[in-house]
C-alpha cells in the first residue's frame, strides 16, 4: 500500500518524467461500486499505480492538490460517494 513517504515521493514525479506506457489510464480503471469507501479507495490505488500521475488515452496529466486544502483520502471519499449516490 502507500506510505506517506511513497505518496511524497510519488507526488514529486512529473509527467515528462514518466513514460506514457507507466502510467494508468484512468479510463481503464474500474471500481465495484457495491464495496464500501475504504475499498473502493484501495481498488482505485491498486489500479492506479500513482495517484498523482496518470494518463486519458495518450495524454498524460498531474493531479496537485493545495497544501492548506484537503486530504488525498478525504478528496477520494467525496468522489467516490458521489459516484454511488449517481
Amino acid at each position: 500500500m502507500f506510505t506517506k513517504k511513497k505518496l511524497e515521493k510519488l507526488s514529486k514525479a512529473t509527467t515528462k518524467q514518466m513514460d506514457l506506457a507507466d502510467l494508468a489510464d484512468i479510463l481503464e480503471i474500474h471500481i465495484d461500486p457495491s464495496l464500501s469507501a475504504d475499498e473502493r479507495k484501495a481498488q482505485y490505488l491498486k489500479q492506479v499505480k500513482n495517484p498523482y500521475c496518470m494518463r486519458v488515452g495518450t495524454t498524460k496529466g498531474k493531479v496537485e492538490f493545495s497544501p492548506d486544502g484537503q486530504s488525498l483520502d478525504t478528496l477520494l471519499a467525496v468522489y467516490f460517494a458521489r459516484r454511488t449516490s449517481n
